[in-house]
């Protein structure tokens, strides 16, 4: 709502993205692309995780090419919509709101490798305690059957990484669906979250706002007088000259009587 504020955090978003980024976009760029931007997963066919696992096993050929191709960019849309509606709801709720999104996105993400399961391993302890310690044990449990798997037992000094067997995938879903219940009960407790007092003044602002059409000039708060306990007044809106005047009564006080 501080338009310097948005500047200065979009300035230094920036300046950071620049500084890492920028070297690989200028040098690297065709691994870039193929690895970060058009990154499908260990198998861009089938990653046997979500909605284009769901889509494979009901044949829904159309679905399965949609998903990973335009329908990812619907699927970012949603995990962010739905995350900000219920922050700029109830501005207290930011962390809830951060593990929120990255929930949703792995849930519904159409590429997927192994170590996307540690993405919501900390913040769904935020949407649901007891739901959240249950999404970590699955997924570390699951983490645990294929890692064994692809090292041919202990003692895991070598891996060869695949995709997910049939069993494994059927686990997946178990966590799959533990993921969602975080989701589910992540977004009733945002949405239940009482109201502070900064959520009241900010909505009775916006309403004044729309109502007036123009943003209303603020009121300097009434600030206690040390000697008398009435408001000193809304003309001393200088932490400066609070400072002074304090310091005048103060003076005066102590002044010797003749």
């Amino acid at each position: 709502r501080d338009r310097r504020q948005l500047t200065r955090a979009a300035s230094g978003f920036l300046v950071v993205f620049l500084v890492l980024w920028l070297p690989a976009i200028t040098q690297q760029w065709d691994g870039l692309k193929r690895n970060v931007l058009d990154y499908t997963g260990w198998d861009g066919n089938n990653p046997h995780w979500g909605p284009v696992d769901a889509a494979h096993r009901a044949n829904l050929p159309s679905l399965v090419t949609f998903l990973p191709g335009s329908g990812r960019f619907l699927i970012l849309a949603v995990s962010a919509a739905i995350p900000a509606a219920l922050v700029l709801r109830r501005r207290s709720t930011l962390a809830m709101g951060i593990g929120l999104s990255l929930a949703f996105f792995l849930l519904l993400t159409p590429a997927f490798a192994m170590q996307y399961l540690a993405w919501a391993a900390a913040v769904v302890l935020l949407l649901d305690l007891w739901w959240g310690t249950a999404y970590n044990l699955a997924a570390g449990a699951l983490l645990f059957i294929v890692y064994d798997r692809w090292s041919s037992g202990f003692p895991w000094n070598h891996a060869h990484a695949g995709g997910m067997l049939t069993s494994e995938a059927n686990i997946g879903w178990i966590v799959w669906t533990i993921l969602l219940t975080c989701i589910v009960l992540g977004i009733f407790r945002m949405w239940r979250w009482p109201a502070d007092e900064t959520d009241t003044c900010e909505r009775a602002r916006d309403g004044e706002e729309r109502s007036s059409g123009h943003r209303p000039t603020p009121v300097a708060p009434q600030i206690p007088s040390a000697a008398s306990g009435r408001a000193v007044g809304s003309s001393i809106t200088n932490p400066l000259s609070l400072a002074y005047s304090l310091e005048a009564r103060g003076a005066s006080r102590r002044a010797p009587t003749l």
